[in-house]
């Protein structure tokens, strides 16, 4: 008996809808093609395995100092080994092992660990081994970069079976870094660069403790140059050459300072120079050179022999810097005879109770000045 066909059709459609709704109420990952997305891996990496975490970026900025991603090259040392497939007893076997570097940096330490093969005896090797106990042991030191290194092994077969030979490389590679300690002890020394024969000098060294810390077993020395005489300090010292000052502690943040005196006995360069010490051996020096010189003027006066009463008559006074200092402060100064008038003067000089005056700024060394004042005579006489 046949269906309508009008009821087959119902019953199709009905089909079709119950797989849409099984769609619609029951979200899957798997099968029908539906598949959980998520963010693509970023250019240039690997996804993680599963069941590890992501690796961690490599830090690009400093990190507690100075850090640089760039690594030099490390060593990549391999061993190669060369035989015959096979042989028969009595049969001499030949190996050839190569050691290479195929990296640019130097490999340390290389060493080679042979087993001495079975059912064979060691005959020779070039080079030789360094040890034969128990294994064969090839102490090669340190492999350049991009080189290779080849050891020549011959046994002789005294079984059946096979003859087997394990090679084995060793090698060293290592970085060495620095970390610079700044120090917290400063040392500082002041004094004059300039100074004339017989001028009292006066310097101060100043002790810095730059750190938080407390500096202790605090000494501070001071050799005084030939040349030089010590006068006094604050604080005091016996005075004796090396002048010693134990100051003890100093507080971190802190620093003492220290002054004294020196006479200048010669001419010429003289250094002075400073060290401080600390319990804990922590050292710094500093010193101070002087030039000291000689006031060496000399003083010219040019000008008529004969002058005629009520007429004007001119000298020149010229002043020379013959040392090795500049000279200031120059002051010069010419008396006049009471029967001779003042008229004028060159150079800033003026007349004051019967002397004319000149300041001189100052000479530099080999310098030399001319002054001139005009005078008349008013009396005969010499």
């Amino acid at each position: 008996m046949q269906q309508p066909k009008h009821l087959l059709q119902l019953f199709s459609f009905s089909l079709i809808c119950l797989i849409c709704l099984h769609y619609l109420l029951v979200p899957t990952n798997k099968g029908y093609g539906i598949q959980e997305t998520g963010p693509a891996p970023s250019s240039g990496t690997e996804p993680p395995i599963e069941g590890q975490s992501s690796p961690k970026p490599i830090p690009s900025k400093n990190f507690m100092g100075t850090f640089s991603p760039s690594d030099p090259p490390a060593p990549f040392v391999t061993i190669r080994v060369r035989v015959s497939a096979q042989a028969s007893p009595n049969d001499e076997l030949e190996y050839r092992i190569l050691v290479e570097n195929h990296s640019p940096a130097e490999a340390h330490q290389v060493r080679i660990r042979n087993n001495i093969p079975t059912n064979a005896k060691f005959v020779r090797a070039s080079p030789p081994p360094d040890s034969l106990e128990g294994e064969l042991i090839w102490k090669l030191g340190s492999l350049p970069g991009n080189s290779s290194k080849e050891i020549k092994l011959v046994v002789m077969v005294t079984g059946t079976g096979e003859v087997d030979c394990i090679s084995r490389v060793q090698y060293e590679h290592g970085q060495a870094v620095k970390t610079q300690l700044a120090s917290p002890l400063l040392l500082k020394m002041t004094g004059p660069i300039q100074a004339m024969l017989y001028d009292t000098l006066s310097y101060q060294i100043d002790v810095f403790n730059t750190g938080n810390s407390e500096l202790t077993g605090v000494q501070l020395t001071n050799i005084i140059p030939e040349g030089l005489e010590f006068l006094t300090s604050k604080p005091s010292t016996n005075g004796e050459n090396p002048l010693v000052w134990n100051i003890g502690s100093i507080p971190g943040g802190q620093s003492k300072r220290l002054e004294f005196q020196a006479a200048v006995k010669k001419t010429g360069e003289f250094i002075n120079k400073a060290t401080v010490t600390t319990s804990s051996g922590m050292k710094k020096e500093t010193s101070s050179k002087v030039e000291v010189g000689e006031i060496k003027l000399a003083l010219n006066m040019g000008g008529p022999d004969r002058r005629n009463i009520n007429r004007p008559a001119s000298y020149q006074i010229t002043i020379t810097n013959s040392g090795n200092q500049i000279v200031r402060g120059i002051k010069v100064s010419n008396k006049l005879d009471p029967s001779t008038q003042f008229l004028a003067a060159s150079g800033g000089g003026r007349y004051e109770n019967g002397e004319v005056k000149w300041l001189i700024p100052q000479l530099a060394p080999k310098q030399r000045q001319t002054v001139q004042m005009v005078i008349k005579p008013t009396v005969a006489g010499t």
